[in-house]
């Protein structure tokens, strides 16, 4: 069931809360439903971390208790739900909850991932033809062209220097584009100012950054909905949503909303404060929601929208980024094609002088 000793992903919180939740509303005991879950493992760290957890329930701790110990891997938001499910003797229901509540979040991680594929395809494939070209077309044209003399036109010119480089200096210059990628990588992964700001520019690239932004609020605002239904108060539930997020600008200004409302703030007042990442109409529904009594429904209205707008954003983001890309690769494949064919064009011309 579990391959990694990392945390959990959508999908496998999904399956972990759905097949506990149908074990438990069969009237499997819950010592018994658990082995039924670690025979299901093929990870020795997850048997291990499962026969942990079985030892604590049937010393008679709460599966929210043995569960604690391993937070990294299962998360603040899990356990909570799991923790108010059994002290409210309605553990299966919140179970359930969770596990539709994981699945709708892997569907729209996978609409948004799903939607970024496509352009970073388009991309490759230019950055391959344009390679193609440098290193195996255009050498076998460069003869021809060097034989004019120095009155080539500029984008020839520029052209062939381009070629040259990439044909003596292609394993420098791949080493070089290597190291600089995992560089970025090591930075972005183990460096956390510049993945806060990795992630903070992301938000401004055009089209991509609003599909970001929406999938962020979404999640946010299903989350704060979820645990406010649970009653968790709204400081543990700032706190538990801010951990529940991968994202750290949304994580910081989330716990920066705890802190906030323990000093007697409101959460729309807080939310005021960062007009980029939470847009003027969230704040509205939201202040809605204080002066009414109603923050539940305000923030579920406001995850149905944003999950709406991700994936209308998905649906259309190959139509909005095809004219970009269109374009892109036609001014290369303009480039090469006006280089080649201007030397040409000026033999010929001379000729029929």
């Amino acid at each position: 069931m579990f391959n990694f000793s990392g945390k959990l992903s959508f999908h496998e919180k999904a399956e972990f809360a759905k097949r506990l939740a149908f074990l438990i509303k069969a009237n499997i005991p819950i010592v018994e439903s658990l082995h039924i879950l670690r025979d299901q493992c093929n990870s020795k760290s997850r048997i291990k971390m499962w026969d942990q957890i079985i030892v604590d329930v049937s010393n008679g701790q709460y599966l929210s208790t043995g569960l604690l110990k391993h937070r990294q891997i299962f998360g603040d938001f899990t356990i909570n739900l799991i923790k108010i499910g059994e002290e409210t003797g309605i553990l299966h229901q919140n179970l359930e909850y969770l596990s539709e509540e994981f699945r709708k979040k892997y569907e729209l991680k996978k609409k948004v991932v799903g939607a970024l594929i496509y352009p970073l395809f388009i991309m490759a494939v230019t950055i391959g033809l344009i390679g193609v070209i440098a290193l195996y077309v255009f050498p076998k044209v460069i003869p021809i062209f060097s034989s004019f003399g120095p009155n080539l036109p500029l984008a020839t010119k520029i052209l062939i220097a381009s070629s040259n480089f990439a044909v003596n200096y292609w394993p420098y210059a791949g080493g070089v584009i290597l190291l600089l990628g995992l560089v970025l990588t090591f930075l972005y992964k183990r460096v956390k100012v510049f993945n806060f700001y990795a992630n903070k520019a992301s938000f401004f690239v055009p089209i991509i950054g609003t599909l970001l932004k929406n999938y962020q609020l979404a999640n946010f605002s299903r989350n704060m909905g979820l645990l406010i239904n649970c009653n968790i108060n709204i400081v543990s539930a700032a706190n538990i949503a801010a951990e529940s997020t991968t994202n750290p600008v949304y994580k910081k200004v989330m716990y920066e909303l705890a802190e906030d409302i323990t000093s007697g703030k409101k959460i729309s007042q807080c939310l005021t404060m960062s007009p980029s990442l939470f847009p003027y109409m969230a704040n509205h529904v939201i202040s809605v929601g204080e002066r009414t009594g109603n923050l539940y429904e305000a923030f579920m209205d406001l995850s149905k929208y944003y999950e709406n707008e991700v994936d209308d954003l998905t649906k259309n983001l190959s139509n909005s980024l095809e004219p970009v890309l269109l374009i892109f690769m036609g001014l290369i494949v303009g480039l090469v094609a006006i280089s080649v064919i201007a030397p040409i064009y000026e033999i010929t011309k001379s000729i029929h002088a």
